[in-house]
This record gives structure tokens, sequence and C-alpha cells, in this order.
């Protein structure tokens, strides 16, 4: 029965790229070459990136507001330049 399956549903995805190749569908024939996929999966990943780092930077900016805290190096330091008791700033 497995095998059944997998051979009408290879049938099937044939008969739409046939379909496809003759008949020209939305994208030309071209863009379903490796290359063309490759395009496509590079342009949708890089989007993907310069979007999140655009959200990660947004979220940055409200926690700053959030937190009235800059971060410097690798430990907080308090919007106002407020020292502590040891001179450093806290």
């Amino acid at each position: 029965m497995r095998r059944l399956t997998w051979l009408a549903a290879g049938f099937g995805l044939g008969a739409v790229v046939a379909h496809r190749a003759t008949q020209g569908g939305t994208q030309p024939v071209i863009a379903t070459t490796a290359a063309g996929l490759a395009a496509r999966v590079r342009s949708t990943f890089v989007d993907a990136v310069t979007e999140g780092r655009a959200e990660m930077a947004q979220r940055e900016v409200r926690l700053r507001e959030v937190l009235g805290t800059e971060v410097l190096g690798s430990r907080a330091v308090d919007a106002s330049g407020d020292k502590g008791a040891d001179g450093t700033r806290r």
C-alpha cells in the first residue's frame, strides 16, 4: 500500500511539473532550476536575517527605554551615570 501511495504521489508531481513546463505557469521554467531555486533560497535567507537584525535593534531600544540602562561592554551602567560606594559605575 505504501508503494502505491508513493507511486501515485510521484505521478501527480510529475504531471504538475510537466504541465508547468509546457504552459509556463506563473514563473518561467528557468526559475525552477537548481540555480533559480538556490537564488530564491539565498534571497529569502538574506531577507530573513536583515529583518531579524532590524527587529533585534528595535527590541534593544525598547528594553533600554523600559530598563533605563545602557549596556557598555559586559556590565550595565545606569543611564544617570551614578557611581556606587566603591567609585565604580552602577
